[in-house]
């Protein structure tokens, strides 16, 4: 019967009991001429009714849904790859067990675009932010209403990459396999960048051209999630973007280096004027990945010095003056910390 199915829409859940019957069945509402599954992948949500849930949704509908029930936790990044890893018909998509889809003809329209452009590997739209206070707004901006794009337009700045349910991929890397590199990822989701939407746009991309249209597929939640390292959350991001670029560049074997070095270190500079900035309060709750994340990134942009271009894009020299101040400052804290 899995032969049969043209689409796999992937769903990783974990304690997402409010939401996750809007998004089972924001799939199941979807109009299509052919066959489609959906793969739920639980990471032992305890903390909820999750299981029960999807146990019955599984039951109701055997012909469309294939439930996979982990009996240990083993995070977001493993449990996604659990479904990709069956994930083998034509076409596949990702959506998180929080957001939903609100156009019934998505999947019609993605692989009636896709079936009738073979050069084209993914099919992406626009969708909504829906936050907590019941406001909403575009996340992408821009008004053009059709893009295509290429890999090198991505090294150019030059395509739309938008949120997870808001691509559609065809099923060029996981129909062979989970990728070794995938598979030898770390296991801590917060620094996998391999994981992360981004990568799976850019790994699909790189097999052909994106597809992108301005209508809005679906809505996509912002939750609030306390968290101790909330006034430090820029220095996080911006360190756990430049190890991203460090781990994009060894996906593809250093053939992009200089673009993914540069990219590393201007994110590394970033990180570092962020710490300068909010020094007594980071000095206590920075956690030890971030600092292992910085040597590594720092060791990378280290050994290949000569392709970084260390001009600092400012538009007037006391701007510049100050940033070089920031970093000098910020750097004497990582030599004393040993991670520079």
């Amino acid at each position: 019967m899995a032969n049969e199915y043209k689409f796999t829409v992937v769903m990783p859940n974990y304690n997402q009991e409010k939401y996750i019957k809007q998004a089972i069945d924001s799939v199941l509402m979807q109009k299509t001429n052919f066959p489609f599954q959906l793969i739920i992948t639980d990471d032992n949500s305890t903390k909820d009714n999750s299981v029960a849930i999807l146990k019955d949704y599984a039951e109701k509908y055997p012909d469309k849904i294939k439930l996979l029930l982990n009996d240990k936790n083993i995070g977001g990044y493993k449990n996604y790859l659990r479904a990709e890893a069956i994930t083998k018909t034509p076409y596949f998509m990702v959506l998180d067990a929080d957001d939903y889809l609100t156009d019934e003809n998505y999947f019609q329209k993605a692989v009636d675009f896709l079936d009738n452009n073979s050069e084209f590997t993914i099919y992406s739209t626009n969708l909504l932010y829906l936050f907590e206070d019941g406001s909403t707004r575009k996340y992408i901006k821009k008004p053009v209403k059709v893009l295509d794009s290429t890999f090198e337009d991505y090294l150019h700045d030059k395509c739309i990459i938008p949120q997870t349910l808001g691509m559609v991929f065809r099923n060029v890397i996981f129909i062979n396999g989970v990728p070794q590199e995938l598979i030898d990822a770390p296991d801590n989701d917060k620094i996998n960048a391999l994981g992360a939407d981004r990568f799976r746009f850019v790994m699909h991309l790189h097999e052909g051209k994106a597809h992108y249209v301005n209508e809005i597929s679906g809505v996509y939640r912002i939750l609030k999630k306390e968290s101790i390292y909330s006034s430090t959350s820029s220095f996080e991001k911006y360190v756990c973007e430049a190890n991203a670029y460090v781990e994009f560049n060894k996906f593809f074997h250093n053939e992009y280096n200089k673009l993914y070095i540069n990219k590393a270190y201007k994110a590394l500079k970033k990180s570092l004027m962020e710490y300068s900035l909010n020094l007594e309060t980071m000095e206590i709750e920075i956690p030890d990945y971030l600092f292992d994340l910085l040597q590594k990134v720092t060791n990378e942009c280290n050994k290949n010095k000569d392709i970084i271009d260390k001009k600092v894009n400012f538009k007037n020299k006391p701007d510049n003056y100050i940033f070089y101040k920031l970093y000098k400052f910020c750097a004497k804290k990582l030599i004393k910390r040993g991670i520079l």
